[in-house]
């Protein structure tokens, strides 16, 4: 990646997130639904904290399985180096890697989903308020 792609990423990520945070207050701002809220927190401080945690034990935890010490976490003690060979329970390092992204992502867009169907429910509900007071 040239210097160039890197602050055109590093731009287009500040600018797409500081759309979606000002789309999410002035959503709660005009709807007064808190769920908005709870999607720009989920957003900003939650999933990022997560994602960088779990990174950083992920990538701690492979350093230790290439020296071939056997992490001490688990899942990350299923982590095996090649030279030791496998023993019951134990995956290479790329795979447990790429399983544990796949996870990773599939638990994202499952929050996401959650996230939605919660926000569905909350304008449902305000639909059939507005509808009730105009009656």
């Amino acid at each position: 990646m040239t210097d160039f792609e890197l602050w055109a990423y590093i731009v287009l990520l500040v600018l797409v997130s500081i759309s979606i945070l000002v789309a999410c207050w002035l959503c709660f701002w005009r709807t007064r639904i808190k769920t908005f809220l709870v999607l720009g927190a989920f957003l900003f401080l939650i999933w990022p904290a997560f994602d960088n945690f779990t990174n950083e034990m992920l990538w701690d935890s492979g350093r230790q399985a290439m020296q071939g010490d056997k992490p001490t976490t688990y899942p990350f003690s299923m982590m095996a180096h090649k030279e030791g060979g496998f023993s019951i329970g134990q995956v290479p390092i790329a795979d447990f890697i790429f399983r544990f992204n796949a996870l990773k992502s599939i638990l994202h867009y499952l929050l996401w989903a959650l996230i939605f169907a919660v926000l569905a429910r909350s304008l449902k509900g305000l639909k059939r308020a507005k509808a009730e007071e105009g009656s």
